[in-house]
C-alpha cells in the first residue's frame, strides 16, 4: 500500500507493511568492536566521503564535476547545513558504522531520482553448524542421550535511523529514502541423538537387557528475527513530521515515481523489514544399539525450532 499526502504542493509518499556478516569472514587484525565496525565500513565504502567542508556556511556535500554520490562517514553524521542539494540522480550513502544521522538544514533540494541510502547490508548470516552425532555409544543397556539443540539464526541489522530538521524543502524532484531492514538467519538443525546401549550383558554383572533405543534428535534451533526497518523523522517547519512505513520484506526496489517525479515534488520514505529467519529442522534420532541379537528402537526426531518476527522501526 501506497501513502501520500499533498504537504505545500508537494506530494510525500511512504509504502508498507509490518513486516551480518558471518562470523568466519571477520577480520582478525582486531578484537576491539568499535573499531572494527569502522574498519568494515570503510572496507565496504560505496562511494568517497562527503565533503563537508562548506557545509554550515556553503552547501553540503561539496560536490566535484561529474560526481555522482558520496557517503557519510561517522564524522559527517551529525551536521548544521546551510544548503543541503542533491543533484539529479545522486546517490547519498552512509557508512555502516553509523547508527543515525542528525541534520539540521535551512533549505533542501534534490532533483530526479536521488537517492538517500540508508538500508542495512542485504546479506543474510550464515546458518550455525551443527554438530556431529556423539560417536561414543551409549554404555551396556542404557539408551542414547538427546543430541543438543540446533544453533539460533543471527538476527537482521537494522536500517540506519535519520533525522532532519528542515526549514525549506525546494519545489521539483524526486527523492527515494531507502530503509530496508537485513534478512535474519536461519537455525541450524538439532544435533543427531546418541547410539544406544548393546543388550548383552555378562554373567558377573547383569543379564541380557536387550538392545537399548537410541536417543532423541535434538530440537531445531530457533531463526533469527528479521532486521527493521529505518526509524526515518523529517521535521518540515510548518508541515510537521512527513510520514514513513515499512514496505513488504526486503530488498525493495525503487518506487516508479521516485525515479521520474511523477510530476511533481516526490519524497518516498520506503523500505522494507528483514525476512525472518527459518527455523532448524530437528535433529535425527539415534540408532539404536546392536549386538547381533537385533536393534533397538531409533529415537524421534527433535522438535522445529520456531521461526523469528519481523517487527515495526518506531511510530
Amino acid at each position: 500500500m501506497r501513502f501520500c499526502l499533498v504537504l505545500g504542493g508537494f506530494i510525500v509518499c511512504a509504502m508498507g507493511s509490518i513486516g551480518s556478516v558471518a562470523a568466519d569472514n571477520l577480520p582478525a587484525w582486531t578484537t576491539d568492536w568499535r573499531t572494527f565496525r569502522h574498519q568494515w565500513a570503510v572496507l565496504n565504502r560505496k562511494a568517497p566521503v562527503c565533503d563537508a567542508s562548506t557545509a554550515t556556511n556553503g552547501s553540503f556535500p561539496n560536490i566535484t564535476g561529474g560526481q555522482t554520490s558520496c557517503t557519510i562517514s561517522i564524522d559527517e553524521a551529525a551536521l548544521t547545513i546551510g544548503n543541503f542539494v542533491l543533484p539529479d540522480h545522486f546517490t547519498l550513502y552512509v557508512d555502516t558504522d553509523v547508527d543515525t544521522v542528525d541534520f539540521t538544514v535551512d533549505k533542501f533540494q534534490f532533483g530526479a531520482g536521488t537517492t538517500i541510502e540508508l538500508s542495512a547490508p542485504q546479506i543474510k548470516a550464515a546458518t550455525p553448524t551443527t554438530l556431529p552425532r556423539d560417536a561414543k555409544q551409549a554404555e551396556t543397556c542404557e539408551g542414547g542421550h538427546q543430541g543438543g539443540p540446533g544453533g539460533w539464526g543471527s538476527n537482521g541489522q537494522n536500517g540506519i535511523a535519520f533525522f532532519m530538521k528542515v526549514t525549506t524543502i525546494q519545489p521539483g524532484g524526486s527523492l527515494w529514502i531507502h530503509t530496508d531492514g537485513e534478512p535474519a538467519g536461519d537455525g541450524s538443525p538439532g544435533q543427531q541423538g546418541q547410539m544406544g546401549g548393546g543388550g548383552r550383558g555378562t554373567p558377573w554383572v547383569q543379564p541380557n537387557c536387550g538392545n537399548q533405543p537410541g536417543g532423541n534428535g535434538g530440537g531445531g534451533g530457533n531463526g533469527g528475527s528479521g532486521g527493521n526497518t529505518s526509524l526515518v523523522k523529517i521535521d518540515w517547519a510548518g508541515h510537521g513530521i512527513l510520514p514513513a512505513q515499512c514496505a513488504a520484506t526486503s530488498p525493495t526496489q525503487r518506487p516508479p515515481a521516485a525515479a521520474t517525479g511523477g510530476g511533481g515534488t516526490i519524497i518516498d520514505i520506503w523500505g522494507g523489514p528483514g525476512a525472518a529467519g527459518a527455523g532448524g529442522k530437528g535433529g535425527a534420532g539415534g540408532p539404536g544399539g546392536a549386538d547381533g541379537a537385533g536393534a533397538g528402537a531409533v529415537g524421534p526426531d527433535g522438535s522445529p525450532g520456531s521461526v523469528g518476527a519481523c517487527s515495526r522501526a518506531g511510530p
